[in-house]
């Protein structure tokens, strides 16, 4: 291999990798609002005085197992990435 192909080899390797974590932050910004919004949501559900304890009780439900699926997504356990 001469060093010009070595150079533009390892630039676009560079190049991929730049790619692949840059969409790995856009995708993380995008699940924490998505998140964030669900909680907000099921906070004003929840808070609401008029609502009956079991649409209560599966409002939070909902929320944490949102939350839960979120955080093993986040750590690959769903994807078979994880640990």
């Amino acid at each position: 291999m001469d060093q010009t192909h070595l150079r533009d080899t390892l630039k676009l390797a560079l190049e991929t990798w730049r790619f692949q974590i840059d969409s790995y932050w856009t995708r993380n910004s995008y699940f924490v609002t998505f998140h964030t919004a669900i909680v907000a949501a099921v906070w004003e559900i929840t808070k609401s005085k008029d609502l009956p304890d079991s649409r209560r009780l599966a409002a939070e439900g909902f929320c944490c197992a949102g939350m839960e699926s979120g955080f093993c997504d986040d750590y690959g356990w769903l994807s078979g990435d994880g640990m």
